[in-house]
């Protein structure tokens, strides 16, 4: 099961041990960011994509073009995507 804590997405598990039924939580990712989703010879694509709770997975973000910084440059994504082609 995933839970929302602030602006991260938190992973929880039921764990039974002798003595007592505990719940732990793990850090999972973020509510947005910006996910590698094709990594080909020729080109590599970045999605914004924002966690849906209800479906437990992340989801295309068309609308976020907040500009991310990957290896050093500044890249604005057009529909919340940024490919970037490998010379």
């Amino acid at each position: 099961m995933y839970e929302l804590y602030g602006e991260e997405i938190l992973k929880s598990e039921e764990v039974v041990t002798s003595v007592q039924i505990a719940i732990v939580r793990t850090h999972y990712g973020f509510v947005k960011q910006c996910n590698v989703i094709s990594d080909t010879a020729t080109e590599k694509i970045y999605q914004w994509q924002i966690f849906d709770v209800e479906q437990q997975k992340y989801i295309n973000d068309p609308t976020n073009n907040t500009v991310v910084n990957i290896d050093g440059v500044d890249y604005t994504p057009v529909n919340g995507r940024i490919v970037i082609n490998k010379t």
